[in-house]
């Protein structure tokens, strides 16, 4: 039985993971992510990204865009297309062309 939200950092998601596993899986990216670990951070990204509410899309956009700095090809691809469309932040079409 999966569960369909998870409090931990406000994620709605559905997953097959018990609640302690996807918040173990969580920590673990999160320290990975921090630690440098550019495929973790753009995982922890994706996480941020199906959540629900506006903090975590802005979290989202700031994990694509580390990520992305690190040359992360599909990292790069979200952060202008955000740019572009106006997802999570405002239209910025110099930062879509100069990254």
């Amino acid at each position: 039985m999966g569960i369909k939200s998870v409090n931990c950092i406000g994620l709605c998601r559905t997953t097959d993971l018990p609640l302690a596993e996807l918040s173990s899986q969580i920590e673990r990216l999160d320290r990975l992510a921090r630690e440098g670990d550019i495929t973790a951070t753009f995982d922890l990204a994706e996480l941020y990204d199906n959540g629900s509410d506006k903090a975590n899309r802005a979290k989202a956009l700031e994990l694509y865009t580390k990520a992305a700095d690190e040359g992360h090809g599909l990292a790069q691809y979200k952060v202008g297309w955000s740019y572009l469309k106006g997802f999570y932040t405002d239209v910025d079409y110099k930062k879509v062309f100069c990254r």
